[in-house]
């Protein structure tokens, strides 16, 4: 009896020559993949890091112009703003509204901070100012920076006060 060996023709696996062609072409999509997910994640803190500066110039704003609407009486003095309103049909109260001289200056409104912690931002107060004109017309200007992108965003209105309205 004849015993004939046979040799497989089929093959299993990868061989040496495709391993190594195909090994930095995966290499490098992986990279490039990862490079893509990095750059969303810093364009993402970015985003919302420039969304917390506008919200940190945004809110304190509005808060003051509501205050504005409902003054019966508006004091400058110096860098403080006090204005004198009702938030309801409650009698009027005083309102006091300043910037901290400190390294990250804040807004605050009865020596409560409006503006200043943040996680997601480094935000800096840059100005708060505001000038009385034609004794019913308060200017004001508020204008802070994002420490990680260095964008400034400023806000700045005017607001005619109620008649009757004391600025002085």
């Amino acid at each position: 009896m004849i015993h004939k060996n046979i040799v497989s023709t089929r093959e299993s696996g990868f061989s040496l020559l495709e391993l190594l062609i195909t090994l930095p072409v995966i290499v490098a999509l992986l990279l490039s993949c990862s490079m893509a997910f990095l750059w969303g994640i810093k364009s993402y803190a970015a985003i919302m890091s420039d969304w917390e500066l506008q919200n940190q110039v945004r809110i304190p704003m509005e808060a003051i112009v509501r205050d504005l609407a409902y003054a019966e009486r508006v004091r400058p003095l110096g860098k403080k703003l006090y204005i004198l309103c009702r938030a309801t049909s409650e009698t009027p109260q005083w309102v006091e509204y300043t910037i901290t001289a400190s390294e990250m200056p804040k807004i605050t409104r009865d020596q409560q901070p409006m503006t200043g912690e943040s996680s997601l931002g480094n935000i800096r107060i840059l100005r708060f100012d505001y000038r009385i004109e034609k004794t019913r017309t308060v200017y004001l200007e508020i204008m802070g920076e994002n420490l990680l992108t260095r964008h400034t965003f400023r806000l700045e209105t005017a607001v005619t006060l109620p008649r009757g309205t004391d600025a002085t």
